[in-house]
């Protein structure tokens, strides 16, 4: 390797860290998700409460369960982070009894 081609590398790597520390954490992705997010109730689905950004359904809390949105969350985490199903599973519950008290609840995509 010539000199040239190896400061070449070098401008590569620090570039791809500059990157990878600029790539949000899933809990600061999550949190990006939800901002400006607002609820949302359907008379016709009293048991159910939904949270939507731009017309576009991204949860649903339903009794125990919080359906999340395949396309606008689940999707993310998958393709994002390479995340796991359980992975993904365990990171909204826990995020969501951090930040809405809301304890009990299961985290499943629809």
């Amino acid at each position: 390797m010539t000199k040239q081609e190896a400061l070449q590398k070098i401008e590569e790597l620090k570039k791809f860290i500059e990157n990878e520390q600029k790539k949000p954490t899933p809990e600061e992705r999550l949190r990006e998700l939800l901002k400006g997010c607002v609820f949302h109730f359907d008379d016709k689905l009293p048991d159910s409460a939904f949270l939507m950004k731009d017309g576009k359904y991204f949860f649903e809390f339903e009794k125990d369960r919080l359906w999340c949105s395949h396309d606008n969350v689940w999707s993310i985490f998958e393709k994002e982070f390479n995340m796991s199903y359980n992975g993904i599973q365990n990171l909204i519950k826990i995020q969501v009894e951090k930040r809405f008290n809301c304890n009990g609840v299961t985290p499943d995509a629809f």
